[in-house]
């Protein structure tokens, strides 16, 4: 949790002050919520409404593992 907690500051704080910040995961914004990261940080990570984010969706598979990966999804409301 101590964790979460400081990556959502740090996330909050870049997008607040419009800072540029690159966020690579393979997590959808579902499993950000499903896996307790919190409805505050997976909506600054995907809030396209705001002009500051823009999300870039990878489709080719993992190198390790040889999923594809997951296409993020609008952030629940």
């Amino acid at each position: 949790s101590w964790a979460v907690e400081k990556l959502t500051m740090l996330v909050d704080y870049r997008h607040r002050n419009a800072k540029k910040t690159v966020i690579a995961t393979n997590l959808s914004i579902q499993q950000i919520y499903d896996q307790g990261w919190g409805a505050r940080l997976a909506d600054r990570i995907w809030d396209s409404g705001s002009g500051t984010v823009r999300v870039a969706s990878m489709t080719a598979g993992s190198y390790r593992t040889g999923e594809h990966w997951q296409t993020p999804q609008k952030a629940r409301r």
